[in-house]
């Protein structure tokens, strides 16, 4: 494994095709893994952290940053683990099953293709799951879980709570909806459906009604 410091300013830190542990520092740092296993750390600062190809472990530390479990694309596969850390952070990943995990602060996470868990941690996050089976977790705060079409799998919410602030956006193109008499939920299995189509399951939700839980965009 190839090990790569910086130092306390902004510098972009490239990795080989080999396993490779890069460590940013202070500063706004990029960091690309390239191929391999890797690991990445930002440090302090807004940073940019690219995964790539393998299964990486990729860190954004405390500032802004914007990470990528599938390269600069986001079409790299590999069962990525993410930590956004505390910021605001934008995190994307691409195929693979990947746990992520946005810490504190208000983040927009999307798991990309894979079953997927996410985690928006303190804040209010937005929680995208894409492709696949996925696991949704907001956390506390006022948290959006956004789903654009009935076809990209059934995702678990796990906890709901229409009094913090938490919507479920639903795609009315991906879709093809056009009210919310359209939509069902069973309050025994969780099961939410469009047409009779089930396309998530909402666990032990706090005060959740279609008509104010859901938003039509």
């Amino acid at each position: 494994m190839a090990s790569i410091y910086g130092i306390n300013i902004g510098e972009t830190l490239n990795g080989t095709i080999n396993d490779d542990y890069i460590f940013g520092f202070d500063g706004d740092d990029y960091l690309d893994g390239g191929d391999g296993n890797d690991y990445l750390d930002g440090g302090d600062g807004n940073d940019i952290l690219v995964g790539g190809f393998g299964n990486d472990f990729l860190f954004g530390g405390l500032g802004n940053d914007i990470i990528s479990g599938g390269g600069l694309n986001g079409g790299a596969s590999g069962n990525d683990y993410v930590d956004g850390g505390d910021g605001n952070d934008f995190i994307v990943c691409g195929n693979g099953n990947d746990f992520i995990v946005g810490g504190l602060g208000n983040d927009s996470i999307d798991g990309g293709l894979g079953n997927d868990y996410l985690v928006g941690g303190d804040g209010n996050d937005f929680l995208f799951g894409g492709l696949g089976n996925d696991y949704l977790v907001g956390g506390s705060g006022a948290d959006i879980f956004l789903f654009n079409s009935r076809n990209e799998g059934i995702d678990i919410i796990t906890d709901f709570n229409f009094g913090q602030g938490d919507r479920i956006l639903v795609s009315q193109g991906g879709f093809g909806a056009s009210s919310l008499n359209q939509f069902s939920y069973d309050s025994i299995t969780g099961g939410l459906f469009f047409q009779c189509n089930q396309f998530a399951t909402v666990q032990s939700p706090i005060n959740f009604a279609i008509s104010s839980s859901i938003v039509l965009v």
